[in-house]
């Protein structure tokens, strides 16, 4: 460590026995201390990622209403017819 030449390793785990501190310039320059530091770099791996596409908003498809009242309206017809029939059979 060259700000602090005479810090050692502890037990060959790449710690230095002295702490060291630092100032950071975006938070009011407060003093941060830093009580395990390593005595090598870390080199810290860069992971690519992907996001998932994003699809645009589609409107639900609405019910189709048009459809079913058709069908009520055909299935009701249907009935009628046959009970008028039926009614004109009986009386014969």
């Amino acid at each position: 460590m060259t700000r602090y030449p005479n810090a050692t390793e502890i037990d060959s785990s790449g710690v230095g026995n002295m702490p060291y501190a630092f100032a950071d310039t975006q938070m009011d320059r407060r003093t941060f201390q830093d009580n395990h530091p390593l005595i090598n770099p870390l080199a810290i791996p860069y992971f690519s990622i992907s996001l998932p596409t994003i699809v645009p908003y589609q409107e639900p498809e609405e019910f189709p209403t048009v459809l079913v009242v058709a069908a009520v309206v055909t299935v009701m017809a249907v009935a009628v017819a046959v009970g008028i029939i039926v009614y004109f059979k009986r009386r014969k």
